[in-house]
């Protein structure tokens, strides 16, 4: 999903084009006093994409939902060791 020029600006992006993944979900775990900074755990009763704002927010969650509906979804299990 394209993040239009506009949003890009405000999130400190360079000047290409920039995309949001909502085809590909990355899970993970760390020990509750060991998350580094800047990392919030997830909720689920919240949606929250960093510091989108509310219209891209809601479009890239849709997106996401269609994708996971229509069996589009990669998971990839950051945990596990590679391959």
């Amino acid at each position: 999903m394209k993040i239009p020029a506009a949003h890009a600006g405000a999130l400190g992006l360079d000047g290409e084009q920039s995309y949001l993944k909502t085809h590909e979900l990355n899970t993970f775990l760390w020990e509750k006093d060991r998350i580094p900074f800047g990392v919030v755990p997830a909720r689920k009763d919240r949606l929250e994409f960093g510091q989108l704002h509310d219209d891209l927010t809601r479009a890239a969650y849709e997106q996401v939902r269609e994708n996971r509906r229509h069996g589009r979804m990669k998971h990839t299990n950051r945990d596990e060791p590679d391959r």
